[in-house]
């Protein structure tokens, strides 16, 4: 009976192992198929739609008709939504980079409140797909307005999502298989729907209405 259970077990990480696995070279594939540029934001979208029936316990769905369904269906939507948070970001980044150079001391203390804004606007983004991927929204901009007030709500897991991005890319680096880019964003998912369902909850009690 030990045995059936270790090897139960043993079956069941293989099966997960070799799902990260399938997802990060489907977005990989996918990515590359919108040359870069018109492919991130959509294979984004694709993974966080993938993770998002893990998370829900839809463990056999097929990877590759969600990605295809999903990057055919969504493309410009999710590429303006990508655009949007690397347009922001390189912004931010080069703002930041340039009050820090400026000799000014007055201009120079200003570089903390920016790290701050910087990092506010990471926590947004990182929430802006798994919301896509959870609910449809008339315009693109209430997206980044749930994702900004589910940063607010939801200080811990926010706090813990940008734990794991600072871990996976600044202390691991370089080391991590292919695998870590869907790893990473089940993980995002599984937080973020927790965060929403708060949100939703709370915007319905403001409301009167009764929550989805």
């Amino acid at each position: 009976m030990e045995n059936s259970g270790l090897w139960t077990g043993v079956a069941v990480a293989a099966e997960w192992i070799a799902r990260v696995f399938w997802a990060s070279l489907l977005w990989f594939v996918f990515s590359l198929a919108g040359a870069g540029v018109l492919g991130v934001g959509p294979a984004t979208a694709s993974l966080a739609a993938l993770t998002r029936k893990w998370a829900q316990g839809q463990g056999g769905v097929h990877p590759w008709a969600i990605f295809w369904g999903t990057f055919r269906h969504d493309f410009w939507r999710t590429n303006r939504l990508a655009w949007v948070i690397m347009g922001g970001g390189g912004f931010l980044a080069w703002d930041t980079r340039l009050t820090a150079s400026v000799k000014i001391h007055l201009l120079h203390a200003a570089v903390i409140p920016l790290y701050v804004v910087d990092v506010m606007a990471v926590a947004m983004a990182l929430y802006v797909f798994p919301l896509y991927a959870h609910r449809q929204m008339d315009r693109l901009w209430q997206y980044f307005r749930l994702a900004a007030l589910t940063c607010v709500v939801n200080p811990g897991r926010t706090l813990l999502i940008l734990t794991m991005l600072y871990v996976v890319f600044f202390v691991l680096g370089g080391i991590l298989p292919l695998a870590a880019v869907s790893a990473l964003m089940y993980a995002m998912v599984r937080l973020s729907l927790a965060g929403f369902k708060r949100l939703e909850r709370m915007i319905a009690a403001q409301s009167g209405m009764p929550s989805d």
